[in-house]
């Protein structure tokens, strides 16, 4: 049995997740100030290079034109959970929604059509990239009553290859693109990040693909993870996803 079933429906027609991985908190009223957002140190500015801020709103950016391209087939998902204590009410994901509703309300004519309201949701439990993908393709499930037929994962360029690892961990068989789009790195700053997420986050996945262990499981927990809220994704689901959520 698939773990995510095709639709069902004489009047189909192909449907599209945009998933918008998030990386930090916007916590203020204008996203394109650095101090409105909650950033870790190794995101912020510097003399050699632009904060990352610029990057997750380029990530929403990108979301957008997809939404508009889709027509009323697409739907983003923001997903990211709770992450940082200092804003304990705040997800990854809805800050990135408010920074969305500031873009739009801005720029009313390149953003014209789009709907935040009918066809922009939000997961906020996910605290990786594995569970980013898995908890929002069934957040989706639950809200539309049926699966994708097709997944655009937006995130950083170099986490590809591990976003390729994550779509086969959950089975999904269906059309997925990867919209990579990196902050403005260096050649030297490039080259140890690649090295960083080859070492630090891609091969503990191929030995670890579902982040169970005691190294990634570790990493969601630090992020403000609990394996409790597992049984709030899984209620209500088939059967199937519920005894794969219990991994």
């Amino acid at each position: 049995m698939s773990l995510f079933p095709s639709q069902l429906s004489q009047s189909y027609s192909p449907h599209v997740l945009i998933i918008v991985c998030c990386h930090a908190i916007f916590h203020g009223t204008d996203p394109s100030d650095e101090s409105h957002w909650a950033l870790q140190s190794f995101q912020r500015g510097s003399a050699t290079k632009k904060s990352e801020h610029f990057t997750f709103l380029q990530h929403i950016d990108s979301a957008l034109r997809l939404l508009q391209a889709a027509y009323h087939q697409g739907d983003i998902i923001f997903t990211g959970g709770f992450t940082n204590q200092s804003y304990p009410d705040l997800s990854e994901a809805r800050g990135y929604l408010n920074a969305a509703r500031y873009i739009v309300s801005k720029d009313n004519i390149t953003y014209n059509g789009i709907s935040l309201q009918d066809h922009v949701h939000l997961e906020e439990y996910a605290t990786d990239t594995f569970q980013n993908i898995l908890f929002s393709i069934i957040r989706y499930g639950r809200i539309k009553a049926y699966y994708p037929d097709e997944v655009m994962v937006i995130t950083h360029a170099f986490k590809k290859d591990r976003v390729q690892l994550h779509c086969e961990a959950i089975q999904w068989t269906r059309r997925f693109t990867v919209h990579g789009i990196d902050p403005d790195f260096d050649v030297a700053e490039r080259t140890q990040v690649e090295a960083l997420e080859r070492r630090n986050a891609h091969e503990p996945f191929v030995n670890d693909p579902y982040g169970v262990g005691l190294v990634l499981s570790g990493k969601r927990h630090a992020r403000g993870w609990s394996d409790s809220q597992l049984e709030h994704i899984s209620q209500d689901q088939a059967p199937v996803i519920q005894r794969f959520l219990a991994w």
